[in-house]
């Protein structure tokens, strides 16, 4: 017949540890130790209790408030308030609006819930009730909040929701919009590979032109006896340069003029220019072609920082980065273009502008002439007169 001993707690905790034995050592100790610390605890939580209801008659606001303010362990006190809040509600079913089973919020906690709302205005419901737990607010005292806060949450998801389908819905439709202007980034970039092959194929040619195919192509410019005096070589080369004033407009948009667009149209590597000539217009035509290319890119890349979708300035955008980047650039080719020695009447012609002596007095008609082509921006009028010669 086996006979069952009773055993005391420290029997318990030695059986404890001789069962750990099973285990690695260094774990067998740790479980040790922590089974120690909690009945050290629990021990410490007894006696207090004990302390707090010691007293007689005492209000149930003080013992809630004793609980609160002592050394308990956070489980502890939730523990003992929750106690004390169904002891309350049994004595009092109904409790008044207002209070917690009829009593005020101790001071203590409505200073805590406030510190915590205040603190956490962009905490969730569900980590807002993290904080009130840890802070060892009974439910019974921050379930208003937190579920005030979870209405809050909702209504914004669903005004958030609304307002991304719409957003998105007006995304799609900004997208389909520049599609053909997208489209022709696509053609002139894969067009501008080949046109700067045929650039590079003109300046192999061009010290191969001789000084009797400028005078031959000078001479009989456009005449069916051009071809029969100059090379092959100076023929090959002209030949290059037909396709090269394609585009310019769109590609370099607002930094040049009408005017200073038309004067640079007419100035393509041709044989009958010196050698320095070809070089800056050969040195334009290739800028030209490589921004398209670069164009291209920088649509991508807005379009990919948009979420796979062009905005609605996409075009604006595109101009204003090609601008940063490049501008700098253009303008130090576009001034090579412009300072080539040209027949004033026809600069005059083709952009309304001419030089004229130093020094030149400015007449009315003179002006309105300028600022018909500065677009009545007297500034740049004035500039323009100033750089060709006239004193206001």
């Amino acid at each position: 017949m086996v006979q069952i001993i009773p055993r005391n707690d420290k029997v318990k905790s030695s059986d404890a540890f001789i069962s750990g034995l099973s285990q690695t050592a260094p774990d067998a100790l740790e479980n040790f130790v922590q089974t120690q610390k909690k009945q050290q605890q629990e021990k410490k939580d007894q006696k207090t209790f004990q302390d707090i209801f010691s007293k007689e008659n005492q209000d149930p606001q003080d013992i809630i408030t004793g609980i609160l303010t002592s050394n308990l362990s956070p489980n502890a006190k939730k523990l003992g308030i929750e106690t004390m809040v169904q002891q309350l509600s049994a004595t009092k079913p109904k409790a008044p609006l207002g209070g917690l089973t009829g009593q005020p919020t101790p001071p203590e906690v409505s200073s805590a819930i406030s510190q915590i709302v205040n603190e956490g205005k962009d905490l969730t419901a569900d980590e807002l009730a993290v904080k009130f737990d840890e802070s060892s607010i009974p439910r019974a005292y921050s379930n208003s909040y937190i579920e005030n806060r979870r209405r809050q949450d909702e209504s914004k998801a669903k005004q958030d929701s609304e307002q991304t389908k719409n957003d998105r819905k007006e995304a799609i439709q900004f997208h389909k919009e520049s599609q053909d202007f997208d489209k022709s980034l696509t053609t002139q970039s894969e067009a501008a590979e080949k046109k700067i092959k045929s650039i590079q194929q003109q300046r192999k040619l061009q010290p191969n032109i001789t000084n009797w195919d400028r005078f031959v192509t000078a001479a009989f410019k456009n005449s069916p006896w051009e071809n029969l005096f100059k090379s092959s070589t100076a023929q090959q080369f002209d030949s290059f340069a037909l396709p090269m004033i394609e585009g310019q407009k769109d590609t370099f948009g607002v930094r040049l003029s009408d005017a200073d667009l038309k004067l640079i149209l007419q100035k393509i590597a041709t044989a009958d220019k010196n050698p320095e000539a070809n070089a800056a217009i050969m040195d334009w035509m290739e800028e030209d072609e490589k921004l398209k290319i670069e164009r291209r890119k920088i649509a991508d890349q807005i379009t990919k920082q948009n979420k796979g979708l062009r905005p609605q300035e996409f075009e604006s955008l595109i101009r204003q980065e090609m601008q940063n980047r490049f501008g700098n650039e253009i303008d130090e080719k576009a001034k090579k273009i412009l300072d080539l020695p040209e027949n004033e009447d026809l600069k005059e012609k083709v952009t309304g502008r001419r030089k004229v002596p130093e020094g030149t007095k400015t007449t009315d008609q003179i002006l309105d002439r300028y600022l018909k082509l500065a677009y009545d921006d007297f500034e740049l009028a004035s500039e323009m007169a100033a750089e060709d010669g006239y004193r206001w």
